[in-house]
């Protein structure tokens, strides 16, 4: 009896340690999403961060899947190529790296502000946490001050895309395109199934409506007071 209860204590240390130490999550897989997250906080403290948002989707470099998992997912691999998801980091480092917000840190040391006591899972998970309610003022600033913002329908549907995808991680949002006029409409879908459609409709003044996603006719309610809670 002793022999059994001796093996199976070793065989629950086994799987404690190779839990530890998985491929997966490794010390510097954790320090460098810890680096970039500290430099969100940074944005953040400096309110910058929405700057950030706008240089990203301005861009139309990075594709609405590829945002996702840079912002929104990056406990994830893109693709499941860990190198791709090494790329994406890495861009997004060296787009939040701006001296007169993050100091005179050097990119190719950036990852030494990171720590590794967090596993990239709740680092991932920290991250849609920090993000959340700095894209959600965005967005909504977007919508009521349209002035004050250098952007397109289409970069705000992909930044719409992006909260979505940082409220809802399981089921995040692959695509986020504007339809051709006359239709004009917001439409983010997961694969080939539609999630959310929205547009601009004007009555007494001009607002973001959500519409039925099959009949973009249907107009319901404004997206401020259903979507962005």
């Amino acid at each position: 009896m002793k022999i059994i209860c001796a093996l199976l204590f070793c065989a629950i240390l086994i799987i404690l340690a190779n839990d530890e130490n998985d491929d997966d999550d490794k010390p510097k897989d954790r320090k460098k999403l810890n680096a970039t997250n500290e430099l969100l906080q940074m944005h953040i403290n400096k309110c910058t961060l929405w700057d950030r948002f706008k240089h990203f989707v301005r861009q139309n470099r990075h594709s609405m899947e590829q945002l996702n998992f840079m912002f929104a997912i990056p406990e994830q691999d893109y693709d499941g190529n860990t190198i791709k998801q090494h790329i994406l980091e890495r861009e997004l480092q060296q787009g939040l790296l701006m001296e007169s917000v993050t100091g005179n840190i050097e990119f190719e040391f950036v990852d030494d502000i990171g720590s590794d006591r967090k596993k990239v899972k709740k680092l991932g998970a920290d991250r849609r946490k920090l993000l959340r309610r700095n894209l959600k003022s965005l967005i909504t600033d977007i919508i009521q001050n349209p002035e004050s913002h250098d952007v397109t329908f289409e970069h705000t549907c992909k930044l719409i895309g992006l909260y979505l995808s940082i409220r809802y991680a399981d089921n995040y949002s692959t695509s986020a395109v504007v339809t051709p006029p006359p239709d004009n409409t917001c439409v983010i879908s997961h694969g080939s199934t539609a999630m959310v459609s929205c547009k601009y409709v004007i009555r007494r003044k001009r607002l973001l409506r959500l519409v039925d996603n099959d009949n973009h006719l249907i107009i319901m309610n404004d997206i401020l007071l259903s979507l962005l809670r």
